[in-house]
């Protein structure tokens, strides 16, 4: 009666075994030490695409691409040699030639005898985990690729500001102005994930559109971050010129601000109205330089004129 119960109870076991494996989201395969194929379940068919059919009796290496071949050969070499096989990644060959990456676990097969007669693998499918570490990787680049042009802006804004003036509280003054300028723009493209952000956003954030003396006019526009960058930069400027000496530094001035899109094209005019007589300034500051060289580099213009009846300025930008 004990060997039969026995007996039962091994058949018991060996099918919950066999429903296990079948069930699996992972794929499960065993080979024998010639590296042949003895089993494969319902989850190697859906990763690799090959039935069991057509891969049991095969070698291994059907799936696994020629740079890797070494790699199997190594296991092969541990698990005849009683030695422990350490989970790893790597790829296998799918039936219409992809490679999938999977991390892989090895255990011995024994037969009753305890000695090994072969290798049973658990695949699991990491494509995704790879692909969120790859977008991982990608963010931290590019998050140290605009912390340096960040600083090597802020580094830029702090040497010209200094050369510019030599009075520490007009240096404080036009240095901060410029960094909040820069955070504004920057918490607009954080809002939109770094994407780009729209022009009228900008104006408005970097020229303070609450004034009855200010009007705008233009269609959406979205700029990528490092031009939403510069125009924000240029505005500011523009805006702090207007506000010491330009239009909105007397009560009757006005400032309008349109713009359009021609040809792939950013074209912005941005005219004040109101002080007579008004002329250039006698020394070019960072300011002015600013607004004249900020888009040359990227094949955009700046034409800035001293009118009669106040400041006009034309931004032309390649989007």
């Amino acid at each position: 009666m004990s060997g039969a119960a026995d007996e039962d109870f091994s058949a018991l076991e060996l099918e919950r075994l066999a429903a296990i494996v079948s069930s699996s989201a992972d794929a499960i395969v065993s080979k024998t030490l010639e590296g042949r194929v003895t089993s494969w379940n319902g989850s190697a068919e859906r990763i690799l695409g090959w039935t069991a059919a057509e891969m049991i009796g095969q070698p291994i290496e059907t799936i696994i691409p020629d740079d890797l071949l070494a790699e199997e050969k190594e296991i092969l070499r541990q698990i005849r040699a009683g030695e422990r096989v350490e989970p790893f990644d790597t790829e296998r060959l799918t039936r219409d030639g992809r490679r999938v990456p999977l991390s892989i676990t090895v255990s011995p097969l024994r037969n009753r005898a305890g000695e090994i007669v072969g290798a049973s693998k658990v695949a699991r499918d990491i494509s995704e985990r790879r692909q969120h570490e790859e977008v991982q990787r990608l963010l931290i680049d590019e998050l140290n690729h605009r912390v340096k042009n960040t600083l090597a802006v802020v580094q830029s804004i702090a040497r010209q500001s200094l050369r510019s003036t030599h009075d520490p509280a007009a240096f404080v003054a036009a240095f901060s102005g410029r960094i909040d300028a820069l955070t504004r723009a920057y918490d607009r493209l954080v809002e939109a994930q770094m994407k780009g952000t729209d022009i009228a956003a900008l104006v408005a954030d970097q020229v303070v559109l609450d004034s009855q003396r200010i009007s705008w006019a233009g269609p959406p526009v979205s700029l990528v971050p490092t031009l939403a960058v510069k125009l924000a930069l240029v505005l500011h400027e523009l805006a702090t010129n207007a506000r010491k000496h330009g239009s909105l530094s007397v009560a009757e001035g006005v400032l309008d601000i349109r713009w359009e899109v021609q040809d792939r094209n950013l074209s912005l005019r941005w005219k004040e109205s109101g002080p007579q007589d008004l002329s250039p300034p006698g020394r070019q500051g960072l300011g002015m330089r600013l607004i004249h060289e900020t888009f040359g580099s990227i094949g955009g213009e700046t034409r800035l004129r001293f009118e009669p009846d106040g400041v006009a300025c034309e931004i032309r930008i390649p989007i």
